[in-house]
Order: structure tokens, then C-alpha cells, then sequence
């Protein structure tokens, strides 16, 4: 396809080629020559790769030390996202049990710096509470301090 760039007697004096602004345009590159393929045999057998005994060895010590240091840096991140780990009770006091009292309220009121179900875990923890433990009035229960 050409165009003509100015009114001549002779279009062929100012043909356009298309293909220097778009070579990728369709109909530019149908034009083009097609590289023929060539047919590879197959009984000649793919070149294997060999590694040495050495190689190996070298990738499977890099494999299980980068394996370490990813479980070692996980555990150590987790550790730094646990916001109650190593805080210990500074002491405990005593709470008797009113009617409507619950575990998560007690919590609540008394959490300081952890969260609620922490504080639930923690009080769990220092009367010897389960999940199916049912607090009843006038039951004592001690409550952590941090």
C-alpha cells in the first residue's frame, strides 16, 4: 500500500513505503519473508544435564541452610509479634464472683496492656479453668496484675 505525499505526474516518484513506520503492522508483516522451520531428528537424544557429586551436595547444604534460616527468622518474628510474650504476672489479687460476672468481663476490666482474650487465657491459666468451667457466685478467682 503506498500513499502519496504531494500531487505528482508520477506516483511512483513519491510512493511511501509503510513498512519504516509500522513494521508490525499487519499487512507489513505478511509481506515479510517466513524463515522455514527446521525439523529436528528425533532419535538423537537430548544432551543430558550432569551435575557432580560435589554440585550437589553444595545445593542440597545451600537448600537445608536457607531452611534453617527461615524457620529460625519466622519463630524469632512470630516471638516479636506475641505482645504477652514474657510478660509474667507481677502478683495476683482476689475477686469474688457476683452474679453476671463472666471471664470476658473480668478480662475487660482488668486487660492493662493485653488484649481480652489474653487476659481471658491468662486468668484461665492461673485458676485452672477450662473451656466448659462455669464461674458461680461467691466463688473466688484470682486475677493476674501485669
Amino acid at each position: 500500500m503506498t500513499a502519496l505525499l504531494a500531487p505528482a505526474l508520477e506516483e511512483e516518484a513519491y510512493a511511501f513505503d509503510y513498512s519504516v513506520l509500522a513494521p508490525n503492522h499487519p499487512a507489513v508483516r505478511s509481506k515479510r519473508a517466513v524463515t522455514p522451520l527446521r525439523l529436528v531428528s528425533t532419535t538423537e537424544p537430548a544432551p543430558a544435564l550432569s551435575l557432580s557429586w560435589q554440585a550437589l551436595a553444595w545445593r542440597a547444604a545451600f537448600f537445608i541452610l536457607a531452611l534453617v534460616a527461615a524457620v529460625v527468622l519466622g519463630s524469632l518474628v512470630g516471638i516479636g509479634l506475641d505482645s504477652s510474650f514474657g510478660m509474667v504476672p507481677v502478683d495476683y489479687f482476689s475477686h469474688t464472683v457476683v452474679p453476671g460476672d463472666n471471664l470476658w468481663n473480668l478480662a475487660a476490666a482488668n486487660a492493662g496492656a493485653l488484649s481480652t482474650d489474653e487476659m481471658v487465657a491468662q486468668i484461665m491459666n492461673a485458676n485452672h479453668l477450662d473451656a466448659a468451667s462455669v464461674l458461680t457466685a461467691g466463688q473466688e478467682i484470682l486475677i493476674p496484675v501485669f
